[in-house]
């Protein structure tokens, strides 16, 4: 008994409040509706992420991409791997960071906190004149594909950061997957319909990049909720994918067939095949009749446009869906 005791590690580092939590379920008793086990499991978590969630993950960049990353960070949704995926690449010359024209909404906010300027494609080209003086390495590609909000697929051979949060078989049927990058984010939020989980990831095969993301993820984080953690693994063990995919692609097909509809009415473009959003130009009947179905829309100052555009998102319930756009046909 002796020997078993010495031999065995007692973590006495961190400071995690175990016998507060083991005070409090022996207090709860059974008036509490969660299980005492899943009250055990809330202690911290490994600053990286679950090691099986992680091997969960690796498989669905694979499933995206076609490619096994070697290295995966569980982040703060998919906005926080592309805090992590902008730390990890910055440097002393990259003071510019370029996406399209029109780009998911909170794109200038994460790249202000990284301490750099927000460009697109044409100012990076005029930026790029010998004149200014600036090559390759002053600029950092992120590029979403399928794109926030029109649902393109990436035309660059070369990006940094590719944001793959809709690069899954509910939101494209393929093709979207650029021909080279240095870090690929993913969303859970965005593959299961789990929001609230808020659980992203980061991965890259550069072993000195993983060492940033790693900092990076466990400098802020320090361990991300075991609730959400434990309940994206217990999902991604139980989903058969194919099916699921099938299914929600369908209901999404669904909408966007619903929206045409709306779209048609005042003659503009065709909804995307891919993503989860369609833009519309506001003239005055278009704002009239959203306004009148009390329709709620993001305007395009949030993405790069004017606010003569609206953002529909297409991921509502296909009930609501089809309920507004005959709100707003009335």
């Amino acid at each position: 008994m002796a020997n078993s005791i010495s031999n065995k590690e007692f973590n006495m580092a961190w400071g995690d409040p175990v016998i507060v939590r083991q005070a409090l379920i022996e207090t709860l008793g059974h008036k509490f509706g969660m299980a005492p086990k899943l009250l055990e499991s809330m202690g911290y978590t490994p600053h990286l992420g679950y090691p099986h969630l992680i091997e969960q993950c690796k498989d669905l960049a694979k499933r995206q991409s076609g490619h096994r990353p070697k290295h995966l960070f569980i982040s703060h949704g998919a906005t926080g791997a592309i805090h992590a995926a902008l730390y990890a690449l910055k440097a002393p010359w990259t003071d510019w960071v370029v996406t399209n024209r029109r780009y998911f909404p909170i794109y200038p906010q994460i790249i202000s906190l990284s301490d750099m300027n927000h460009i697109d494609w044409q100012k990076m080209r005029d930026l790029s004149n010998l004149q200014n003086g600036c090559t390759e390495r002053n600029f950092i590609r992120l590029v979403d594909s399928p794109s926030n909000p029109e649902g393109l697929i990436a035309p660059f051979g070369n990006v940094d950061i590719w944001d793959a949060a809709y690069a899954t078989g509910s939101y494209s049927s393929g093709g979207h997957v650029p021909s080279s990058y240095k870090i690929m984010c993913g969303s859970l939020s965005k593959t299961l319909g789990l929001s609230g989980l808020r659980i992203g990831w980061v991965s890259t095969d550069d072993d000195e990049l993983a060492k940033s993301l790693g900092i990076w993820v466990t400098a802020n984080y320090i361990g991300l909720s075991s609730v959400s953690q434990n309940i994206a693994e217990e999902v991604l063990q139980s989903l058969d994918m194919d099916r699921f995919e099938t299914r929600s692609s369908g209901y999404l097909d669904d909408n966007r067939q619903q929206m045409q509809k709306l779209l048609s009415r005042f003659g503009q473009s065709e909804v995307p095949l891919r993503g989860m959003f369609c833009v519309l130009q506001l003239g005055k009947p278009e704002k009239k009749a959203l306004d009148k179905a009390n329709i709620k829309w993001t305007p395009g100052s949030a993405w790069g446009e004017d606010d003569n555009w609206a953002r529909l998102s297409l991921g509502q319930t296909r009930e609501i869906t089809k309920a507004a756009v005959k709100a707003a046909l009335k």
